[in-house]
């Protein structure tokens, strides 16, 4: 994965509109996403401007969440097995290799560390591949 996709301390502003690019909802290139993906990625997105508050980088600067799983589960109405299916379908598009996070588990606690990349570098990446 190429580090430009993530976000960091100086892009940090691009994040802060938590908004779902309607490019995700009308672009054929984005049509194997299923809906509930595309609201938890709209949801990823929101929480983001919580994890900038509480400093979460990691050794190269890039901004990661943990995803508050009880919230995201509530909000979607799935549990948590689907969730981390969606997680899934969210990190890899379209069998490309790339997607619109990153998804880590942290090794001490094995808690899930999610990178939103920056989409309108994934979104340019994708349409080349």
């Amino acid at each position: 994965m190429r580090k430009e996709f993530y976000f960091n301390e100086l892009n940090l502003q691009e994040i802060m509109r938590p908004e779902l690019p309607l490019v995700l909802v009308k672009d054929k290139l984005f049509k194997n996403l299923s809906s509930s993906a595309k609201v938890l990625y709209g949801l990823l997105i929101e929480s983001f401007e919580d994890s900038v508050s509480r400093f979460y980088f990691d050794g190269w600067h890039r901004i990661y969440l943990y995803p508050d799983v009880d919230y995201l589960t509530l909000a979607l109405g799935v549990d948590e097995q689907t969730l981390y299916g969606l997680l899934k379908e969210l990190s890899d598009i379209n069998d490309s290799g790339m997607g619109l996070i990153d998804v880590r588990i942290e090794s001490e606690t094995g808690d899930y560390m999610v990178y939103i990349l920056n989409f309108g570098e994934v979104y340019e990446y994708l349409k080349e591949f």
